[in-house]
């Protein structure tokens, strides 16, 4: 789960490149997608 999120930071502060609404929208995809199969394993 700390992939997405260090990968955006990273790419913000080390690369300079901008954090818009559409990173922000496709963060919480990739995450609620992880959330998901991570639970249906169960």
């Amino acid at each position: 789960m700390v992939g997405p999120m260090s990968t955006n930071l990273m790419g913000v502060v080390i690369l300079g490149e901008p954090f818009t609404v559409w990173v922000a929208a496709g963060t919480v995809l990739v995450i609620s997608g992880i959330f998901v199969f991570s639970r249906s394993g169960r």
